[in-house]
């Protein structure tokens, strides 16, 4: 079962720059991104209603940080992926993400002082070897070739 799970949740986030890719040509990214998490928004308090009134004192009681992080993570992500796509492939935005092991790396160390381990370093050349590989590979190796929303 596990695999199978993890087998859906990479076809939907790779499905997601497919799909987003196609329908930001007739409806607008803000208007995507509302459709999206408003969906979303219906179908977990649909599944979750008893949870989410259980622990209702807990989400008012702490507001202001769940919004913040719902905005950062959930509206602006998606958001800005949907207009990035308006201008590149749906390729090119998959190999922008796989930049995230880095980008977490660094927030982690920078913001809640982890410890970098020389594995995570590995990782992170590994890593950053590959979208590096994949996006000069996809242009040619020629980064005039690079277009605005790349």
């Amino acid at each position: 079962m596990a695999y199978l799970l993890l087998a859906l949740a990479a076809i939907f986030w790779g499905g997601n720059y497919v799909v987003g890719h196609i329908l930001v040509q007739y409806v607008d990214p803000y208007g995507l991104s509302l459709i999206r998490w408003g969906a979303t928004t219906a179908l977990m308090l649909a599944l979750y209603w008893r949870r989410c009134s259980v622990d209702f004192s807990a989400l008012r009681k702490n507001l202001g940080i769940n919004t913040l992080l719902s905005f950062l993570g959930q509206v602006s992500f998606p958001l800005s992926l949907y207009i990035g796509l308006q201008y590149t492939t749906s390729l090119n935005a998959a190999i922008y993400i796989s930049s995230t092991p880095c980008l977490v790396l660094l927030i982690n160390h920078f913001i809640f002082h982890e410890r970098i381990s020389a594995r995570n370093i590995i990782g992170v050349i590994s890593s950053t070897g590959g979208v590096l590989y994949l996006a000069f590979s996809s242009s040619g190796g020629n980064i005039k070739t690079f277009g605005l929303g790349d």
